[in-house]
C-alpha cells in the first residue's frame, strides 16, 4: 500500500489538509440487508488513481465492468465518489432464485493506474418484508404504507352499563 501525506496551509485558507492513500477503494457498508433486490444501491470512497471498477457475481470467475452492468453507476474517484446499483432485473441475478435469509457475496475489483487491483467483497442478505396482521379494537379495514400492510377485524368487547345516583357510566370492563 502506498501512502502520500502532505500538509499545508495558505493565508487565504488556514486549514491543514491531508491526502488519502493512492490506492484507496472502500465501501461504506460491507454487509447489506435488503428486503427487495430490485434496487440495492452501494457507495464507496476511492482515490483518484482508480480507473475502473469491475464486479463479479460468481466468486471472481467472470468480471464485468460496472459501467456496462449499471449505466447509471458513478465513478468520480477524483472527488472520492463511487456508486453502483445492483438489481435482480439484470443478469446474472435475474436468472437466480433467492431464498429468504440467503446471503450473496458480490466481489468488486478496482483497477488502479499502477496496474494493480484492489479487491472488496460485499455481502447482501435477502430478507423480504412480511405481512403483519394485527387485531383492531374498533371497526375493520386495512392500512398500508412503508412496505407494511395491517389488516384488522372487529373485536367484540363486553359492554356494561352502571346506574345509580343519577350517574350513568358506559364502557368496557378491563380484566
Amino acid at each position: 500500500m502506498s501512502c502520500l501525506f502532505v500538509a499545508a496551509c495558505t493565508d487565504a485558507n488556514p486549514n491543514v489538509a491531508a491526502l488519502r492513500a493512492l490506492d484507496d477503494f472502500d465501501f461504506r457498508k460491507n454487509f447489506i440487508v435488503a428486503s427487495d433486490l430490485l434496487s440495492v444501491p452501494l457507495q464507496a470512497k476511492c482515490s483518484a488513481y482508480v480507473d475502473r471498477v469491475d464486479v463479479s457475481f460468481d466468486g471472481g470467475v467472470t468480471w464485468t465492468n460496472t459501467a456496462t452492468y449499471d449505466t447509471s453507476s458513478l465513478l468520480k474517484c477524483g472527488s472520492a465518489d463511487y456508486s453502483v446499483t445492483l438489481s435482480n432485473s439484470k443478469a446474472p441475478w435475474s436468472s437466480m432464485t433467492f431464498t429468504t435469509g440467503q446471503t450473496v457475496v458480490v466481489q468488486f475489483r478496482a483497477h488502479t493506474r499502477a496496474n494493480s487491483y484492489i479487491y472488496r467483497d460485499i455481502s447482501v442478505k435477502y430478507t423480504p418484508s412480511a405481512t403483519i396482521r394485527q387485531e383492531v379494537l374498533a371497526g375493520s379495514g386495512s392500512a398500508s404504507g412503508s412496505g407494511y400492510k395491517l389488516t384488522g377485524r372487529l373485536r367484540a368487547q363486553k359492554q356494561t352499563v352502571a346506574t345509580g345516583s343519577g350517574v350513568i357510566l358506559r364502557g368496557r370492563i378491563l380484566e
